[in-house]
């Protein structure tokens, strides 16, 4: 926790870094000229790339170009605040096991570079906690590769395991400037409210959650436990696994795409300017040597050309119990990710908004299983409402457990009790072990994705006919999903 003083030196820091400077007159520009201004300001010091951006007007601007223009002022002056503290960018690791020049690297001299740029930051104070470390380091030692690029990877790898025993706990919190710094990175990430505030409305909404699935369980005769405890028990009842064949995947592909008829002649109906190309999509099982490679799931997006998939990873089907999957169909595609990814993709936004926006397309994503389920689309068995529960809950545990870790340096393994006391099971896609690796070296990502999802909520509830363009815009910050933009 930190102390007054601190939170005041930190909002004066937020106040002064974060408020637009406008010391020119507001000039128009084309959208083709606005893309060619925003590369200049990529690749400028933040600090200017942002003060460069002052003068444009974005009334001038269509919907989509004035979101372009917003997000890179606003991430921008996050990135100029976090180079006053920190470093700016997504996270303040240079490398980690999944992260930094390294892993493709065919130059030894770049390498080298990321080393010594590493050493340096070790000076600062600024590490990655022992076991991210450990991660790093093995990973690094696995990448095959040409002798002199070996080499150079040897090199990095002694430089991160030197620094093993100096390694901080985990947590931005240990870093710094640690607290100052993670709440500009939620700024950056697009997180419109402070961590506090962030972890109160995640709280509110995991107790919510939390009193309906016990509500169901209840009804079911499951009064024994936490939480977690229950799910568990159900998640292993046999009566509800597909059997374990190519006849029980067929099934499971079958039951998936029974959902999506159901959402596609919904939309259909009730969103009367939805495209059809969309909504052309379907649930496929993966070839045998996709399960051989140990493929994971993965989307296709469709065009208005072909049509688009996801494919559905079912390796390990006794962990995909049959009531948690319409709730998968309406995250991965409709309306979820292969209806927002594609219409995105239409009116493409600049890379400065896919850098300053990241929490978005997960966040539509979570609000679009809420949207199905609240309109009845995954019909009205209670067990598959209890599957739908655990998935909400998987995404506010996982944003609460980003702030336990970064802002009050929780130790892990209480954040992982909690993870087990609360869901039980984890998501098919990653387990408790892994998910606490990547939010440890991702911080606030989950975070932005919890409350990108609030806000859409928020947002879709006041202009519910405004789907497909609201769609077509594109991702957007939380503060610009109720400004009139």
């Amino acid at each position: 926790m930190i102390t007054p003083t601190r939170r005041a030196a930190l909002a004066g820091l937020l106040a002064t870094t974060l408020a637009p400077r406008l010391e020119a007159a507001k000039t128009p520009v084309t959208k083709a000229s606005l893309h060619a201004l925003l590369d200049r300001a990529a690749a400028l010091p933040p600090r200017v790339g942002r003060a460069l951006l002052d003068p444009v007007d974005p009334a001038a601007l269509d919907e989509s170009a004035r979101l372009d223009l917003l997000t890179a002022r606003a991430g921008l002056a996050c990135d100029a605040a976090l180079a006053t503290i920190g470093a700016p960018g997504r996270s303040p690791y240079r490398v980690s096991a999944r992260t930094g020049i390294w892993q493709r690297a065919t130059d030894p001299a770049a390498i080298d570079a990321e080393r010594e740029a590493v050493v340096a930051d070790a000076k600062r104070g600024v590490m990655l906690p022992r076991a991210a470390l450990d991660d790093t380091v093995a990973a690094i030692h696995a990448r095959v590769a040409a002798p002199a690029v070996t080499a150079a990877l040897q090199r990095l790898a002694g430089a991160l395991a030197a620094l093993r025993e100096q390694a901080p706990p985990p947590g931005m919190l240990h870093l710094p400037h640690g607290p100052a710094w993670y709440a500009l990175l939620l700024r950056r990430h697009g997180v419109a409210v402070s961590p506090v505030a962030a972890d109160r409305l995640l709280a509110r909404e995991e107790a919510r959650l939390m009193t309906r699935a016990q509500a169901l369980f209840a009804a079911r005769g499951d009064r024994n436990g936490v939480l977690g405890d229950r799910y568990r028990r159900l998640w292993r009842d046999a009566r509800y696994h597909y059997p374990d064949d190519v006849r029980g995947r067929a099934a499971a592909v079958d039951d998936m795409n029974g959902v999506l008829a159901t959402i596609r002649a919904t939309l259909r109906g009730i969103v009367p300017d939805v495209p059809s190309w969309p909504l052309d999509v379907a649930v496929r099982g993966m070839t045998a040597s996709e399960l051989a490679a140990g493929v994971q799931g993965f989307r296709q997006l469709p065009t208005p050309t072909a049509s688009g998939a996801y494919v559905v990873d079912l390796r390990r089907i006794a962990a995909r119990p049959r009531w948690t999957l319409p709730s998968v169909v309406a995250h991965e595609l409709l309306p979820g990710h292969l209806l927002q990814m594609p219409l995105e993709a239409s009116r493409p936004p600049h890379p400065l908004r896919l850098e300053y926006a990241v929490g978005f397309p997960e966040g539509w994503a979570i609000h679009a299983e809420e949207m199905a389920a609240t309109a009845g689309w995954l019909g009205d068995d209670p067990l598959v409402a209890l599957g739908h529960l655990h998935w909400l809950l998987f995404r506010v545990s996982r944003a609460r457990a980003d702030l336990a870790i970064h802002w009050r340096g929780t130790p892990i393994p209480e954040v992982r009790q909690r993870f087990e006391q609360l869901l039980g099971e984890p998501a098919y896609f990653i387990d408790f072990a892994t998910d606490i690796g990547r939010i440890l070296v991702e911080p606030g990502i989950r975070v932005a994705e919890a409350t990108s999802w609030l806000s859409i909520r928020e947002r879709m509830a006041q202009q519910p006919e405004g789907l497909i363009p609201f769609l077509r815009a594109g991702r957007r910050r939380d503060e610009d999903l109720h400004a009139a933009v």
